[in-house]
């Protein structure tokens, strides 16, 4: 059930260029949120990835 679901959102997203328009706004306001919310940014993706490191030793598979 989630494949699908995950198969259907990449397929409309693809489809009604919300892609594109993601990566415009991303490329646009990027440099502008890291000058302000680096530190919060670099230590959520630190946490992101710890919390999957040991999701992974847990379970022991990659998601």
């Amino acid at each position: 059930m989630e494949v699908r679901l995950a198969v259907a959102e990449a397929t409309c997203a693809g489809q009604t260029h919300l892609t594109r328009t993601i990566r415009a706004l991303e490329a646009e306001y990027r440099e502008k949120l890291l000058d302000r919310y680096g530190d919060a940014v670099a230590t959520h993706q630190r946490m992101n990835l710890d919390a999957l490191a040991r999701a992974e030793k847990i379970t022991g598979s990659a998601a």
